[in-house]
């Protein structure tokens, strides 16, 4: 459960521009109903995100570009979540690295051209954990680790609610 102060109700949204029809396809979407205290009013929820270094390899470490596939992940998410939950997510706080990142939780390739990881995502993600940085003076909904370094069956995300640790 997301703690209220960090959910700002009353957010107007511009469901339009959420629409699926704005993508050129008509899927109908329907609200639902009773899921959470307050559910007919519009509530934001912001994330924070960390890029690592293979995530942001695939688009050429181009922050540019990194911001326009999370922006694109973000509208297709919006598109079902503002329409079924009354909920717009936003992105507060975004963390990219690249390759020659020492952070501890930086999970480069193990060898070159590989997209091979020594660590699974989980153990990157407690390793983001416990650098302190999704405690810091940006507090956040949720946390969300993107990378992309893992066997194609397996996760490319991963998400963390600060508020439950």
């Amino acid at each position: 459960e997301i703690p209220s102060d960090l959910l700002e109700s009353g957010v107007p949204l511009d469901r339009e521009a959420n629409s699926s029809k704005s993508q050129g396809r008509n899927l109908a979407v329907e609200q639902w109903e009773n899921c959470y205290e307050n559910d007919n009013v519009p509530h934001k929820l912001v994330i924070g995100v960390g890029i690592g270094s293979m995530y942001a390899k695939n688009y050429g470490n181009k922050r540019k570009k990194i911001l326009k596939s999370i922006e694109t992940i973000l509208a297709k998410t919006n598109m079902v979540f503002s329409r079924q939950l009354n909920l717009f997510i936003e992105v507060g706080n975004i963390i990219i690295l690249n390759e020659e990142s020492n952070d501890n939780w930086n999970n480069p390739a193990s060898t070159e051209g590989s997209k091979k990881c020594s660590k699974s995502i989980f153990q990157q993600f407690r390793d983001w954990k416990n650098t302190g940085l999704m405690n810091g003076a940006t507090r956040m909904g949720t946390w969300h680790l993107l990378d992309d370094c893992h066997d194609p069956a397996s996760a490319v995300g991963i998400a963390y609610n600060t508020q439950g640790s």
